[in-house]
């Protein structure tokens, strides 16, 4: 979540959206939130909890099986902007340990530093 001083110097659709966000409380029907997190700030910031739902965005894994019969490389797919927040740092420790026992796994690294539109 941004903040309201960080969406006043950032963007214009920021700044934009600070202006309309109390005309988009009363008149949006529904919110959707994609976790509780995500739910608490939308709280937080006033919006209507009467029109604020959690719909999670998660993979059903029952659903989505791997097909045994396909063979894969042993990679680590990381994609994410590379910030402090997104713990790339941990990512990098624990790959050490990861390779300690299996060296042939590999970590492929997606992404920049650049400013967000959102985050």
């Amino acid at each position: 979540m941004i903040t309201d001083e960080f969406a006043q110097r950032s963007y214009f659709s920021h700044r934009l959206y600070l202006r309309r966000r109390e005309v988009l409380k009363l008149n949006a029907q529904l919110f959707i939130a994609v976790s509780n997190y995500s739910k608490e700030n939308l709280l937080k910031q006033g919006f209507p909890a009467d029109k604020v739902v959690v719909h999670y965005i998660g993979i059903d894994t029952n659903f989505f099986q791997p097909d045994s019969t396909v063979e894969r490389e042993p990679i680590v797919l990381f994609v994410a902007r590379l910030v402090e927040k997104k713990g790339c740092e941990y990512l990098i420790r624990a790959m050490s340990e990861v390779q300690a026992v299996r060296p042939d796994v590999e970590l492929v690294v997606i992404g920049d530093g650049g400013t967000p539109s959102f985050s």
